[in-house]
């Protein structure tokens, strides 16, 4: 009797051990998203190296907000249906149909892309005079119809198109290829590695009759390209560079432009307060929607900021996440960079 309530206390423990392993470790399809990092930005932003900072610069904080996703465990996707912080997703959808490596390596180059906008944003903002040079013309989205083992991918960087023609911005690709059709040869570096591929380029669109940069992606089928560019100030002690780690993604391109813009002019941009943002910032100082804004909020709700910039397109989203936390947060709509510098200043 002793041993069968020993064998049956054993099935009892074994079973156990395996619901929670199924649980907490087996993969499932989808993944989640919930609030991010609040992050100070400033000291991601540095302006001429080895200079020292003025002292009345930057007395309050920056914050750019991120959110995180991650693979969601059965035990997630349960609590899910009770619990209101996250949402879950497809693994196909959030990814975009690309490998988790794909995905990284995709936000992280297109968050190179959004640091070079912010620097060029801010000096314009400040009137700094600057030179802006095209260095190299990436690939930042393939559509899953496009890819192929002779295609582009994501991530790729054009050096070549057409016969041998070098390519480092829009223009030049456009110029390395015909306009009537067909496979045009093109050489990427993909990683170290350089190799050739094949565009697909279908006919020009009638009513246009040629190649422009506004037709280019729907003549390539879809695809993306951003052009990476060095934005230098003419007076080098006013050089700027961001290092924002393994960070990935356009969105911080405002909070970046505003930590830049405090650094290179006289006072305290902040006013001493917490101010937390997000948004997509063009060169020419425009402020884009960005995706997950209600858990923006929440992250930057719980760093205790007291100002959150969004974008004007977001806006709605984030105030009604910010009545449901209760929070004393002030959440402003902004169109562009000079909107959210009033939006300080008149807070």
């Amino acid at each position: 009797m002793k041993h069968a309530t020993r064998s049956f206390k054993g099935r009892i423990m074994l079973a156990g051990v395996l619901l929670l392993l199924f649980l907490l470790y087996l993969p499932t399809p989808y993944m989640k998203y919930e609030p991010g990092l609040a992050e100070d930005v400033r000291p991601m932003v540095i302006v001429a190296e080895g200079e020292s900072i003025p002292s009345d610069a930057g007395q309050g904080r920056f914050l750019m907000t991120t959110v995180k996703l991650s693979a969601a465990n059965y035990w997630q996707v349960i609590r899910s249906s009770w619990d209101s912080s996250s949402d879950l997703v497809s693994r196909r959808n959030a990814l975009r149909g690309y490998s988790e490596e794909e995905y990284m390596d995709r936000m992280s180059l297109i968050m190179e892309g959004s640091q070079s906008a912010a620097i060029e944003a801010a000096y314009r903002s400040a009137a700094l005079p600057y030179e802006a040079v095209p260095v190299a013309l990436a690939v930042t989205d393939v559509p899953e119809t496009e890819r192929g083992d002779e295609g582009l991918k994501a991530g790729d960087i054009i050096l070549r198109a057409g016969k041998d023609r070098m390519v480092n911005s829009i223009a030049s690709l456009i110029a390395a290829i015909p306009s009537t059709g067909g496979k045009v040869p093109v050489e990427v570096r993909r990683g170290k590695i350089e190799q050739p591929v094949r565009l697909t380029l279908d006919a020009v669109i009638p009513d246009e009759g040629a190649l422009t940069p506004d037709n280019l992606s729907r003549a390539l089928g879809g695809i993306v390209f951003m052009e990476q560019q060095s934005v230098r100030a003419n007076n080098p002690k006013l050089g700027v560079r961001i290092e924002a780690g393994s960070i990935g993604g356009p969105s911080a391109g405002l909070m970046f432009a505003l930590q830049a813009q405090d650094l290179l002019t006289d006072g305290d941009l902040t006013d001493g307060l917490i101010i937390a943002g997000t948004g997509t910032l063009t060169a020419e100082g425009s402020v884009g929607p960005i995706g997950g804004i209600p858990y923006k909020i929440t992250a930057a709700h719980q760093a205790g900021a007291q100002l959150f910039l969004a974008p004007a397109g977001n806006y709605a989203a984030a105030a009604a996440r910010a009545r449901s936390l209760g929070t004393t947060m002030k959440v402003v709509p902004v169109r562009t960079l000079n909107d959210a510098i009033r939006a300080i200043q008149l807070f």
